[in-house]
């Protein structure tokens, strides 16, 4: 499948260019998250799961049947130049309006990007996380970052 790629526009604008998508991305998340401050809502904005690049299950199969290891999955570091763009909205947008910004990140990539615990894959494919994944992220998210939140801190 090839790469597909799509041209954001604010409504009721035409689109402006590729070049542009970060400046769209900014401006919606700026919406959102001023909408959600006037209504007085408590705000975990969640960044991005880092990409395995490879599907997890089929290649842990695979090595799991031929003995082999897992080819090099991403470091932090590429994940980081890849999404710094990203990652860098966000964070503003968080700043803006004081609400919290979790980087999934943090905790599944130290050096290199972890895609197994204890053995089993926690991603579906590539770059979704499963169950086992999903739980595992929503544990360390609580107790790292909604605590506060229940606690009216």
């Amino acid at each position: 499948m090839g790469v597909r790629r799509a041209e954001m526009a604010a409504a009721g604008e035409a689109p402006t260019g590729i070049r542009n998508n970060p400046i769209h991305v900014k401006q919606g998340v700026e919406r959102l998250l001023q909408r959600l401050n006037d209504r007085k809502v408590d705000v975990v904005v969640v960044g991005s799961i880092p990409e395995a690049g490879l599907n997890v299950p089929d290649a842990h199969a695979a090595s799991f049947t031929f003995g082999t290891r897992l080819r090099a999955l991403p470091t932090r570091e590429e994940f980081d130049r890849g999404n710094e763009p990203a990652c860098a909205i966000l964070l503003e947008g968080s700043r803006k309006f004081g609400t919290i910004l979790a980087r999934p990140v943090d905790d599944l990539c130290e050096s290199s990007c972890r895609v197994l615990e204890n053995g089993d894959p926690i991603y579906l494919d590539e770059d979704h996380l499963n169950q086992a994944g999903a739980r595992l992220l929503v544990s360390t998210l609580l107790n790292q970052h909604l605590a506060h939140i229940l606690s009216g801190d």
